[in-house]
This record gives structure tokens, C-alpha cells and sequence, in this order.
């Protein structure tokens, strides 16, 4: 059996976050064992499914509170879980736990990118190509998200693109949900506006609030539904009440995501920058029109007719009148042409051949 170990900030239902849930819920759990490391005492909402599976969870105290500290628990963890790769999801970041990592003799150690393109200062710029190439140089192998991440995190070195696939029958659209978490809402009669994601400043929140704002003026029976959390919480909520927005509902965190987009008439995230974008598949799989920020969101994200990608530099109107468009009401789900590209359980087995080979070529050293 061949033990992975999985670092990451948390498992708090962020995109990175269920795209390992994704992956260890189909991975053949005779060859692979996961376990993961993450950087906080909160406990993420994804964990309890997590141990389910078999694994074990580390909280290690975050690197920029308690260097020394971080480095002593990671030692031990390296030690003692006789781990045969190191999975490290903090991109160009990755060189501090890797080297940890290799001075306990783990030898077999990924770097994955899964952002790409962030608005960066000339010195950020700096930073990340200094620290890109440490962990060039300390990682056995490279990985990204999608073609776009691997270019911008790691020019042109060689990677493998690992696909941010999902489960498509689980975000299937279910009536039964919809009419459930309407009703909870007080949303039942409305035309909703939705979205999921990290409540960071890359997903540009703000910008959706200003297009929403657009669309109420002009339909005053709209809602805004925004599922997760993140750093820009209570920024999001004073903005709305300063735009004067009415039916906003900040749902929070939840693993109920499918049963959320069925609730929702279109998917709306004006994102500043992304790896690729897991929520845009989860939304088409739903059934629903999906807006992404063009050039911004991969066009690999495209698996059917119903996403649509708008120029960032388009004004909030041309925005507005683009969602506008796909206004209906929702009362049945035709299911998806079959998209292997981004089918679990193709690319859980791709998964594990991945790692197979990367353990065989270490005994071949």
C-alpha cells in the first residue's frame, strides 16, 4: 500500500479542499492511504467525511505564528507516519515542507499548483519566482490543476496536470432540494442568484454585488444566495446593506452543495484569477447557466453549452444583461453528456497509476 500524505491549509469545503475529498472518496483504498496536514486548530467541515474514509488528520500550528513549533510537529509527523510520498497543495510555498520532508528521508515529494495569473506587485512577482524555483529544486515531481496553473507556478518545467474532477451525478439537479432550501430561504417565488466559493478577494465578491444590485433594480423579486466562507465575511455583509440589497443570504460553509445549486436559477463568480475552478463544473453538472470571468476561468472548464464567459473589463451592466438573458424558472435537470475529462473515477484511477509510478521509478534509483 502506498502512503500519501497531504498538506493543505485546511478542509473547510474551499476548492482545493473538495478536490482531495473528491479523489480519496473514489481512490482504490486497497492500494492508497491518505492522510492529511492542515494549517489551523479549526476544525474544516469536510473532516468528519475524511475520517470516515480511514484517515488521520494533523492540525499543525500555521508556519507564520510559530516557525520552530511548525517545523517540530512536522518532523514528527514525517517520522512516524512511514509516508511513501508527500503531497504538498501550497504551490510555489511548498519548499519549506518539502525540504522538512526530504531531511526525514521522504524522497518522493509533489508541489501543486492550483491558482494562476494572481495581480502581483513587482516585488510579489520577485518573491514567487524565488520561491518557485526552491521548489523546483526541492520537490521529485511537479503538479497543477489545470495547463494555465502549471505555466504561470512553474514556466516550462515539466509538470502533470491533475484535473479538478468531481462525482457529476452528485450535483445532479433535485427538485425536492430545491423546493426544501427555497422554502428555508424565503426564496421560493424568486429568481436566484448564486454562487460558491472561498469569500476571499480573488472571487471578487464586490463586483458581484454591484452586478446583483443591477439586476434587482430592474427585477425587484431577485435574491443573492453566496455559500462559504473566508476573509471578506463581514466586508460582503456591510457592502450589501451599504448597496441597500434586499434577499442576500450568506449561507456559510456547507457540504450540501449540490442540494444548494439545485436552490439557485443561474451561478454568477466574477473571479479576478483562478487555477481552474472546480464550482464552475459542479454548477453545469447542476443544470444551472454558469457566468465565469473570461480569459480568467480556463475554457477547459466548458463541459457543456451552459456556461458563458464574460470579459472581465465588461461593466456591470453588460454583466447584468448577459444573466438577465437565462432568466426561467427551473423545473427539470437533463443530465450531462458524460465528460470524462473531469469524471472522478476516471481520474481517481489515473490518481493512482500517477503515484504507482512515481514509487516505482524511486525503486529503480
Amino acid at each position: 500500500m502506498i502512503r500519501v500524505l497531504h498538506i493543505c491549509a485546511a478542509l473547510d469545503g474551499g476548492g482545493v479542499d473538495r478536490f482531495l475529498l473528491n479523489y480519496w472518496q473514489a481512490a482504490n483504498k486497497e492500494i492508497l492511504h491518505f492522510d492529511f496536514v492542515v494549517h489551523s486548530n479549526k476544525r474544516g467541515i469536510l473532516e468528519d467525511q475524511i475520517e470516515e474514509l480511514g484517515s488521520a488528520i494533523y492540525h499543525v500550528v500555521p508556519k507564520t505564528e510559530d516557525f520552530i513549533g511548525y517545523l517540530k510537529q512536522m518532523t514528527r509527523i514525517f517520522k512516524e507516519g512511514s509516508y511513501d510520498i508527500v503531497h504538498c497543495h501550497q504551490g510555489y510555498n511548498s519548499y519549506i515542507p518539502l525540504i522538512n520532508a526530504r531531511r526525514c528521508g521522504i524522497t518522493n515529494t509533489i508541489a501543486h499548483a492550483h491558482t494562476a495569473f494572481e495581480p502581483e506587485s513587482r516585488f510579489s512577482s520577485l518573491l514567487r519566482k524565488i520561491s518557485s524555483y526552491l521548489t523546483r529544486i526541492t520537490a521529485s515531481q511537479l503538479a497543477a490543476c489545470s495547463q494555465d496553473a502549471g505555466l504561470y507556478m512553474w514556466g516550462t518545467h515539466s509538470f502533470t496536470v491533475l484535473e479538478d474532477a468531481i462525482d457529476l451525478s452528485a450535483y445532479a439537479f433535485s427538485q425536492t432540494a430545491r423546493s426544501c432550501f427555497r422554502d428555508r430561504l424565503g426564496f421560493s417565488s424568486k429568481f436566484v442568484v448564486g454562487c460558491v466559493g472561498r469569500l476571499c478577494p480573488s472571487k471578487n465578491h464586490m463586483r458581484l454585488l454591484n452586478i446583483f444590485r443591477l439586476i434587482q433594480s430592474d427585477h425587484p423579486e431577485s435574491a443573492l444566495l453566496i455559500v462559504g466562507t473566508g476573509s471578506e465575511e463581514q466586508r460582503i455583509k456591510k457592502t450589501a446593506d451599504q448597496l441597500k440589497l434586499r434577499n442576500v443570504c450568506l449561507f456559510g460553509v456547507s457540504n450540501q452543495t449540490g442540494q444548494l445549486l439545485s436552490a439557485m436559477d443561474v451561478f454568477v463568480l466574477p473571479t479576478l484569477y483562478e487555477g481552474f475552478g472546480m464550482a464552475f463544473l459542479e454548477a453545469q453538472a447542476n443544470g444551472l447557466n454558469t457566468f465565469a470571468s473570461k480569459t480568467v476561468v480556463p475554457e477547459a472548464t466548458r463541459i457543456s453549452d451552459l456556461i458563458h464567459y464574460i470579459p472581465l473589463e465588461a461593466t456591470d451592466s453588460e454583466w447584468a444583461s448577459c444573466i438577465t438573458k437565462y432568466m426561467r424558472k427551473r423545473t427539470k435537470f437533463e443530465p450531462l453528456p458524460q465528460a470524462d475529462d473531469y469524471d472522478i473515477k476516471i481520474k481517481a484511477d489515473q490518481l493512482c497509476k500517477y503515484y504507482l509510478d512515481i514509487c516505482k521509478d524511486d525503486t529503480k534509483k
